[in-house]
């Protein structure tokens, strides 16, 4: 059997996927593992929905590596771009009064997530970490 005829065997597609996943920068005790979990895995981890007829894909900590979810290329794709976050201090000039607030401002693919201000540094630190906190896979 040939290397094109072994690409196409079941045995062929899963060594293939596997070595690509490495390449990706998926680290793992056992690979054999997730790609059982992603063969039959048929709902979206992310946004449930079907992956007949879509797409799969393996979505993984980009920092260690760690693998978190089989999703559709949608979610993947829209995780691709991380968050942006800043804190930028504002000057509100209502009623004649010089009031300092902080905003924070967060977006992904270009579009607002997050969008508050808060009275000092410190709580829109507060409120930035929390929020981080909640949503760590938007950054990593």
């Amino acid at each position: 059997m040939g290397y094109t005829e072994y690409q196409k065997t079941d045995a062929g597609k899963k060594s293939m996927r596997i070595s690509s996943w490495k390449t990706q920068g998926l680290i793992c005790d056992d690979y054999h593992k997730i790609y059982d979990r992603y063969i039959n895995t048929t709902i979206c981890d992310l946004c449930k929905i079907s992956l007949n007829n879509k797409k799969k894909c393996i979505e993984h900590c980009h920092k260690t590596g760690k693998f978190r979810n089989v999703v559709c290329n949608r979610c993947n794709s829209w995780k691709a771009d991380r968050a942006v976050k800043n804190i930028s201090k504002e000057i509100d000039k209502r009623r004649g009064k010089n009031i300092i607030k902080y905003r924070i401002k967060i977006r992904r693919n270009g579009k607002p997530v997050l969008s508050t201000k808060r009275a000092t540094e410190e709580l829109a630190q507060i409120c930035l970490n929390n929020f981080i906190k909640e949503n760590p896979h938007w950054f990593t």
